[in-house]
């Protein structure tokens, strides 16, 4: 896997990235079973690499692209002409497929493995030491409504939802509730209990885990 697919099509990103949060994302590979913190790639780096595509987003400690044209240069990329170029080229289904295992990888790490899900001062010490984590919590099922029927996407998956094995899948539901409640708190800080459940109610997959006491855990 190429930096390009990781990090040249931020347009692709549900949320812009932090740098440190791309510097992980590019030592992940799909299937590690931990954050392999050796292989982190120095932030400043990536500028170096990158540099004449992508530039700091001022004010932020994140990346955009150094101008429109480069989208317009990476989308229309002709890899018939130059086929070595391919993994350069931009499109929205393969990035998105590349990024939805990336982040499946990375919320099926052992590390995640907990045994008490509600543990919300265990996921604001993960929220602080994995920089990719709320990403993946928050986007990675956005990433996967794109892509069409993939073996080893399906593969993450099922190693994903299985609950007899694993604890990942409900650490990511609990996550996701309380991340969903502070949400709630901080566009509506006069938010009651009962606003929180209603409002998990949107979203079917949390709803059976979620409880009121989340919403006054600010991460």
């Amino acid at each position: 896997m190429t930096i390009a697919n990781r990090v040249d099509h931020p347009q692709w990103a549900k949320h812009p990235l932090s740098l440190a949060a791309l510097s992980e994302v590019i030592s992940v590979s799909i299937y590690d079973r931990t954050l392999e913190r050796d292989a982190i790639i120095d932030p400043e780096a990536i500028l170096h690499w990158c540099g004449s595509l992508v530039r700091r987003t001022p004010g932020a400690d994140t990346l955009e692209l150094a101008h429109y044209s480069v989208k317009e240069y990476l989308e229309h990329l002709d890899v018939k002409a130059f086929p070595q170029y391919m993994a350069y080229k931009a499109d929205l289904n393969r990035d998105s497929l590349e990024l939805a295992k990336t982040c499946i990888t990375y919320l099926c790490f052992d590390d995640f493995d907990i045994a008490d899900i509600h543990d919300l001062h265990k996921l604001r010490s993960f929220m602080e030491n994995y920089k990719f984590l709320r990403y993946c919590v928050l986007w990675w099922d956005k990433h996967a409504h794109v892509v069409e029927d993939d073996e080893s996407m399906l593969e993450l998956l099922q190693g994903f939802l299985n609950t007899d094995r694993t604890n990942q899948y409900l650490a990511w539901m609990s996550w996701m509730a309380s991340i969903r409640a502070e949400l709630l708190v901080v566009t509506k800080p006069d938010v009651t209990d009962t606003e929180v459940v209603r409002f998990s109610k949107f979203f079917p997959f949390t709803s059976p885990i979620i409880r009121p006491s989340a919403k006054s855990f600010a991460l």
